[in-house]
């Protein structure tokens, strides 16, 4: 597994569950720990931008697949790191953090990295992925 495969069925589970506006930055973990330095400077900032104020993006014009449109803006929607934990056969959890819970965690934070106990009480919204 990919943290490309995690695309589809988190975007199932978010349409049956989690029916709002938002802009999630997902990463997937293999191990029990879940490092700060996998979310990258830019897509912190950019998370901030859309929970503070106002995102505007350009969808790429690459590939083949069709895509849904050209542009999308969000303004003061919510902002999360979905952390996706995964064990073959066993587990598929997805865990979303709103970007400002996160950033305060990783500039309180003695440790690079939290398990998946620390980051489900982080969480706002838990689920299991399995089925999706």
């Amino acid at each position: 597994m990919t943290e490309k495969d995690t695309y589809a069925p988190v975007q199932k589970w978010m349409r049956q569950n989690l029916r709002q506006n938002c802009a999630i930055e997902l990463k997937l973990v293999k191990t029990n720990l879940f490092n700060f330095n996998d979310v990258k400077d830019h897509q912190v900032a950019n998370l901030l931008s859309v929970c503070r104020g106002f995102l505007s993006w350009k969808i790429a014009d690459v590939g083949f697949d069709q895509k849904p449109f050209d542009l999308f803006s969000l303004n003061k929607a919510n902002a999360y790191v979905g952390v996706v934990f995964y064990e073959e056969r066993k587990k598929k959890n997805l865990y979303l953090i709103p970007i400002q819970v996160f950033v305060l965690l990783k500039g309180a934070s003695v440790k690079r990295s939290l398990t998946e106990l620390e980051v489900s009480c982080f969480a706002s919204h838990v689920a299991s992925l399995k089925g999706y």
